[in-house]
């Protein structure tokens, strides 16, 4: 059986490595399309029988578009529908057994009318086929005037993306932990919404068969690198101060640029296995956001700053914090002797790991389609 999966990354990179984990899994017993629009230049295929297709990318791509003008990326981001729907169009001529859809309706409601265009495609071509959604959650404000506290809880945009569920979706996994997070936070959802349609996986990780092996190194992250100067620069100072550990930063594709000539320093656009370095790591810096998940799985100690560019990670590193699983670092401590000193006590007073979560969701995720897939095969 073939499966179709869609993905479309604005300016993260944690749900394009989440879905490589899932589409790893359920390549088991399906050969799949994989669809990806932006930051694919450096994707792997998770196996063999997954096709990568490279997917127009959103307007305004390669710039901070939405920061910089809201409004203006909305309007350009609609504008991109007949590209998007017409390559659809196109590609979307065989038979599947599924159309899995990426943060969209939840976190993405903003792309609801080229989300909508396609979906209604699929289902026109595919009538048997099945329609689900992965998201970690956090719904995205569509009306660009909401404020950054608007955003959060707004009971408004919950039922707007109840709606798409219930107008586009049979299934829309949830890769959280409800200990840690609930959709009903935001607003009330509809009540067929939480029984029919939303299903929580957990969240989606890859589960360490070995232990750790730590080394002296200090690993610093940040997904695609928005906003990443300040704490980077404060990394760069502090590596000036602990020579025994050598420091390593991730840059992605929007990371600043950044240089030294400290021996103990070194700089890496790309990696393969996070988690394995991860496991290697004597600490980790990072902003947040879905690295999270990797940091417990793998126990690692970690401090993080949530960016300012990303609404969403403040909220997301509060509740791991309260968790047990990561310490937060403020804006005071962004200089090289107070991040210097914050590592040294994170070295010996690491998190706690006390509240179990549940990053079962790869498994959970293929047990749930293909079950539904034997209903109502």
């Amino acid at each position: 059986m073939k499966a179709l999966v869609l993905t479309i990354s604005l300016f993260g990179l944690g749900h394009l490595k989440r879905t490589s984990l899932l589409l790893e899994k359920l390549s088991d017993r399906f050969e799949i399309d994989w669809l990806v629009s932006g930051f694919s230049d450096n994707l792997l295929p998770p196996a063999p029988n997954v096709r990568i297709v490279h997917f127009p990318k959103a307007p305004l791509f390669e710039a901070y578009a939405y920061q910089a003008d809201p409004k203006l990326y909305r309007r350009t981001l609609n504008a991109s529908i007949v590209e998007w729907v017409r390559f659809f169009e196109d590609f979307c001529k065989e038979e599947y057994a599924f159309f899995l859809t990426e943060s969209f309706p939840i976190s993405k409601t903003a792309l609801d009318v080229q989300m909508g265009a396609m979906l209604s495609l699929f289902k026109k071509r595919n009538p048997r086929g099945r329609v689900y959604a992965s998201s970690k959650g956090m719904p995205f404000a569509g009306r660009e005037e909401l404020t950054y506290e608007a955003r959060l809880g707004n009971a408004e945009l919950i039922q707007y993306s109840c709606e798409l569920m219930k107008r586009y979706y049979d299934l829309v996994f949830l890769h959280a932990d409800p200990k840690i997070y609930k959709l009903d936070e935001e607003g009330p959802l509809f009540p067929e919404v939480k029984r029919d349609i939303l299903r929580y996986t957990g969240y989606v990780a890859r589960i360490p068969t070995a232990p750790p092996k730590r080394e002296k190194r200090i690993l610093f992250s940040g997904g695609s690198g928005l906003g990443l100067g300040k704490l980077y620069g404060a990394g760069l100072e502090a590596a000036a101060l602990m020579p025994d550990f050598q420091f390593r930063f991730l840059r992605g594709p929007y990371a600043p640029e950044i240089n030294s000539s400290l021996k103990n320093v070194e700089f890496t656009n790309f990696v393969d296995d996070f988690q394995g370095l991860l496991l290697t790591s004597a600490a980790a810096v990072t902003q947040g956001g879905s690295t999270l998940v990797d940091l417990y799985a793998t126990k690692t100690p970690a401090l993080a700053h949530p960016s300012k560019e990303s609404w969403d990670q403040k909220k997301f590193t509060e509740k791991f914090s309260r968790a047990g699983a990561v310490k937060i670092l403020s804006d005071e401590d962004l200089e090289g002797n107070k991040l210097a000193e914050r590592l040294m006590r994170l070295l010996v007073d690491p998190p706690s790991f006390e509240t179990e979560i549940d990053i079962g969701g790869q498994e959970k995720t293929y047990r749930l389609i293909l079950d539904d897939l034997e209903r109502h095969g």
